[in-house]
């Protein structure tokens, strides 16, 4: 069935499938490829070729100079042959980063077992693994490391209908060795149909890391699509990386989907992460996040409109670079820098960041209309109510010493720092504040027209948030709507709200870090 012409080239020979193979129906009572393989290891190696069909086998492989190719995806089939067994065995007597290829095949199971598994030998824990133009369909896991295992290289493969995709536990012996369940380098791979997870590794050894994602596909997974238990990798080793990879459809699931991470059972989300060192996202859209312990997550040049936060720690930290977003919502984390802050442009929707802090006070010309205060004195705010505020020794502007306080009572609703606009602009904008007490007042950019969603003013600490939106039309009224159902008392640190000719500008703004108190200009 496997052809073995040219074995005795040794190391390196190919094995071709040869002409005319008969194909049949595998004897249950013998492994034939089992055999070819052993003849191929003891004649020094080389590459095994599978032809087209489906075949019935549990193959141990045990020499890294053998490597495994078929006739190609869904030309070559394998099964197992033995249920309780791995399709392909890892099992190596040498730990080598010699890398063994397997390719251009089929691993197929029956909606249960490990189509591709790692054994329990000190020689499986390291050492290449090139997979190449591989499908996996039909399996418990479709890739198991369970005892620590470094050096998986996947590229071009199609992974479907699983519990687990890719699936991986640290290893630590009676005698203290131990070894990680990273270095895993996942390219142009497409994951679907994954009831559990996409990829769950639990490796709470120091050493933990080098996890990369480049250029994959997931979709219509109703399971999560990464879990990290645990991944030590906060001792100066590469962390995790994804990078512009799709994400659609994921974290769908219901109760059959959930997991018991960290003694609760968790529902489907794109991402849960237990204390991982660094998560750094670029050019890729997130889901549903749940982060526990001193999780660290960067994303850079990402989408975050579907981006959600179900639970973080206080120990844990996002951050976010170049960030863009059609709008929509209140953006989780602290946003550095932003390429697009809203490219719906217009409407209520208008995506609100909370920003870093500015860093210094800037007193340009300003052209077009705006409305600054910098809270050194008193401000009168009119609305249902006319609301004055009272200065606090208490500020976060740079050379500021006091703030503005507003008292709310229970249905205020006013506007602070009313601007008109005389033709269409964009209007950037920023708002430091903090809560000193009461219920959470909502802020949004409204008058003739709302140009952003409603944010909560519930942080307790001097916070700053902005946005970018743009304004279609003359309005003979915009400013920052504050609104409160319950009694509450809340700081103002100081105020911009500008407008520009040009997003660019408008953008700048909010990316540069600085407070705009202009010379005398329009209003």
């Amino acid at each position: 069935m496997f052809g073995l012409s040219g074995i005795a080239a040794g190391a390196g020979a190919i094995i071709p499938a040869g002409k005319n193979v008969e194909q049949q129906r595998v004897d249950d009572t013998e492994d034939p490829l089992q055999r070819r393989y052993d003849a191929l290891a003891t004649a020094g190696g080389g590459t095994l070729e599978l032809p087209v069909g489906t075949h019935r086998v549990s193959l141990n492989m045990h020499s890294r100079k053998v490597h495994l190719r078929g006739a190609g995806r869904d030309a070559t089939i394998l099964m197992p042959r033995d249920p309780a067994l791995p399709i392909l065995s890892q099992r190596y007597s040498i730990a080598s980063w010699d890398a063994v290829t397997i390719a251009d095949l089929t691993l197929r199971g029956k909606n249960a077992g490990i189509g591709l598994g790692y054994g329990t030998v000190e020689g499986d824990q390291f050492g290449g693994t090139r997979v190449c133009n591989v499908k996996f369909t039909g399996f418990e896991k479709s890739i198991s490391r369970p005892t620590g295992n470094i050096g998986l290289y996947l590229e071009d493969c199609q992974f479907e209908d699983a519990d687990y995709h890719l699936w991986g536990h640290s290893f630590r012996g009676k005698d203290d060795t131990i070894m990680h369940s990273g270095v895993l380098s996942v390219r142009r791979c497409h994951f679907q149909d994954a009831r559990k997870a996409v990829l769950y590794v639990d490796s709470p050894v120091i050493g933990s890391g080098q996890i990369v994602f480049d250029e994959c596909i997931f979709e219509n997974n109703p399971g999560f699509v990464f879990v990290f238990v645990r991944f030590e990798s906060r001792d100066g080793v590469p962390g995790v990386s994804i990078r512009s990879c799709w994400n659609e459809a994921n974290g769908t699931g219901g109760i059959e989907n959930a997991l018991v991470l960290a003694g609760k059972r968790q529902m489907p989300a794109f991402l849960f992460a237990d204390r991982v060192g660094t998560i750094d996202f670029h050019d890729t859209p997130l889901g549903k996040i749940i982060l526990l312990g001193d999780t660290s997550i960067t994303t850079r040049s990402c989408a975050l409109d579907l981006f959600a936060v179900e639970h973080a720690d206080a120990a844990a930290a996002i951050v976010h670079y170049d960030a863009r977003i059609f709008g929509g919502q209140v953006v989780p984390g602290v946003t550095r820098s932003l390429a697009n802050a809203n490219q719906r442009n217009s409407g209520p929707g208008g995506a609100i960041f909370q920003l870093p802090h500015r860093i210094g006070v800037v007193h340009p010309q300003i052209d077009e209309a705006y409305a600054v205060s910098t809270c050194h004195d008193p401000i009168v705010a009119d609305g249902k109510r006319r609301l004055a505020t009272h200065s606090v020794v208490d500020a976060i502007l740079p050379g500021s010493m006091v703030s503005q306080q507003m008292e709310f009572e229970t249905g205020d609703g006013v506007y602070l720092g009313p601007i008109q606009v005389p033709r269409a602009a964009w209007i950037a904008w920023t708002l430091a504040y903090r809560k000193v007490a009461g219920g959470a007042p909502t802020l949004s950019i409204n008058g003739r027209m709302g140009v952003s969603v409603n944010a909560p003013l519930d942080a307790t600490e001097w916070t700053t948030i902005g946005g970018v939106a743009f304004v279609d039309r003359p309005l003979d009224q915009i400013g920052f709507l504050l609104q409160a159902t319950t009694r509450a008392s809340l700081r103002i640190g100081g105020y911009q709200l500008i407008c520009f000719r040009t997003r660019q500008a408008a953008t700048e703004m909010l990316n540069d870090q600085l407070f705009r108190e202009p010379q005398a200009g329009p209003r």
